[in-house]
């Protein structure tokens, strides 16, 4: 056979075809790189060139997509880790779509400590308490991915990082439960990809939990405190300056409802008879957030005796009750509520033959009751007991025929105490229950006047000034456990104005020298056996209590 005779056949296979040259310029195949590159790219084609896209580690983005020369890119390997190794390559598109690859080149990344990111600075906090904090600093990096948020429990000793947020942060918020320590260290250090930076300055943030006695002295513990005090568990110490006179009332309120503000926290409320608290004018009202006192509006124009805070979804109310006839300036007839912003009236208030006063609010069961000395209340007759749950005011039964001083609950139900000795018309002795419908004795009552009522440990504590309670004897102070009445180890040597739960003792307060055998200055504390003394007490009379907690923080190293 004559093979140079022989012809190409033709073939139904298809031609390849070639997309792009593609070759990659810089960086060369095995250089190392210190911070950053330019990762430059040359793509021909006859066909014209669409798209060029550069490839690190197998992925590009759109910042590595050109579609007209130059084919460049600055690769900032800051955030790399040191000595590692990286693949680049860079694909190529023509007009027709064809594609074309370069080849790989290998890269090694090299970090400096020069080159890690710039430590944040300024950190601090901007608010805190026991849901939550807010931290803030300041951003020193350019090139930072991220923030780590650092914490300690133990005062230093150990950190953990409990949250990394994105670059450019400054500022960042903590949810969580802050009860479980007393201390809690902060600190922020930057991110660049897996380096990081120095750590910011630390803030220390110490849980202050205090209790506050107010009434009428001018030391507590030998130490010189006007009319309000505070015990941190060991010594007595000064609330500012103080008021300028008698401090009848203690509230923690908080004016953004925890119900939508969970990381919202309240300040102290004093009210009474003062018309200066630190100095400042405060007409029978004023606020303490553990640091300053400040005025509460422009208050009111007589005698604030009592407090009680309302929930609701946006703003929490402060409700106030007194002698007043008039909140802020505005007439409110011896109630009034305070939204954070201004005070208000609730209804027509309460109107009396005597001055109207409210000396105790109560609130069950999203019901609003009030007790005190007045006839009228929203202009219908009462008998010293209203109730409320809108902005009107009704009666509750026929009411008792003397002033009631005290409110509480028990079993789900109202108690009063106070001066009368009837209520609905029937015999009762300074203390009834209400069930609903009627007004019922609790026990045979006392044989003289109650002021305070309080649930503790599910047992309900009637204070006063009494020799008899239930039918034994008990002075001053006797408890309701079971229908059974118990003394409380010969009670106090005078009249007992209040009783506070707190830290696992209860707390009363009044004008007495002793409880039980231990001697005590107008403050004691019940631990369910025996009494013991508050420190030194104080030099005159202790009307209302309060436990305030805060948080006070520092800049650390």
């Amino acid at each position: 056979m004559n093979l140079s005779c022989v012809q190409d056949l033709p073939t139904n296979q298809p031609q390849p075809v070639l997309g792009p040259t593609v070759k990659i310029l810089t960086p060369a195949d095995n250089a190392s790189i210190l911070d950053s590159t330019v990762i430059n790219v040359d793509a021909t084609s006859e066909k014209g060139v669409a798209r060029v896209e550069i490839y690190v580690d197998y992925r590009t983005d759109s910042n590595r997509t050109f579609t007209t020369k130059p084919y460049r890119w600055k690769w900032d390997t800051r955030v790399l880790a040191d000595s590692s190794l990286h693949k680049i390559y860079a694909v190529a598109y023509d007009n027709n779509g064809n594609r074309g690859n370069s080849s790989v080149v290998n890269v090694t990344t090299l970090i400096q400590a020069s080159s890690l990111p710039p430590a944040p600075s300024g950190l601090d906090i901007v608010s805190m308490n026991s849901g939550g904090v807010t931290l803030r600093w300041q951003d020193n990096s350019d090139f930072e991915t991220g923030f780590d948020i650092m914490l300690s429990a133990d005062d230093g000793r150990n950190y953990t990082t409990v949250a990394t947020v994105g670059a450019d942060t400054i500022e960042n918020t903590l949810s969580g439960n802050f009860d479980q320590s007393d201390i809690y260290l902060f600190r922020v250090r930057a991110r660049a990809g897996v380096n990081v930076s120095g750590f910011s300055n630390g803030v220390k943030a110490q849980n202050i939990k205090e209790l506050y006695a107010g009434g009428s002295f001018t030391s507590a513990g030998g130490i010189p405190a006007n009319n309000l005090a505070r015990w941190n568990g060991k010594v007595w110490s000064a609330v500012g300056s103080g008021t300028n006179s008698s401090v009848y009332a203690l509230a923690v309120y908080n004016e953004k409802s925890t119900i939508s503000f969970p990381l919202s926290y309240g300040k102290l409320y004093a009210g009474g008879l003062f018309t200066s608290a630190g100095g400042i004018p405060a007409n029978r009202v004023a606020t303490w957030d553990g640091r300053v006192w400040n005025s509460v509006g422009t208050g009111m124009n007589r005698t604030v005796y009592t407090f009680a805070t309302v929930p609701v979804i946006e703003k929490s109310l402060l409700f106030a009750g007194g002698t007043f006839t008039t909140a802020g300036g505005v007439q409110t007839n011896s109630v009034a509520f305070w939204n954070g912003e201004m005070w208000s009236p609730w209804g027509s208030g309460m109107s009396d033959v005597e001055p109207a006063a409210v000396y105790s609010l109560k609130v069950l069961g999203g019901v609003l009751y009030a007790g005190g000395r007045f006839s009228l209340a929203g202009g219908i007759p009462v008998g010293n007991i209203a109730r409320s749950s809108g902005v009107g005011w009704t009666n509750v039964g026929e009411g008792m025929n003397a002033p009631v001083l005290a409110l509480g609950v028990y079993s789900n139900r109202v108690l009063a105490g106070g001066e009368f000795d009837s209520a609905d018309g029937q015999q009762v002795n300074h203390l009834a229950q209400w069930d609903g419908t009627n007004w019922l004795q609790v026990g045979s009552g006392t044989n003289g006047t109650v002021y305070a009522l309080q649930t503790v440990g599910g047992a309900l504590h009637v204070a006063g000034q009494f020799t008899t309670v239930g039918g034994i004897s008990a002075s001053n102070i006797g408890r309701l456990t079971d229908s059974v009445w118990t003394n409380l180890a010969g009670g106090t040597n005078g009249p007992v104005f209040v009783i506070f739960d707190y830290m696992g003792g209860m707390y009363v307060g009044g004008d007495f020298t002793s409880a039980g055998s231990t001697s005590a200055n107008s403050i004691a504390r019940w631990d369910g056996v025996t009494w013991s003394a508050v420190g030194g007490g104080v030099n005159g009379v202790v009307r209302a209590l309060a436990n305030y907690s805060y948080w006070k923080w520092v800049i650390v190293p």
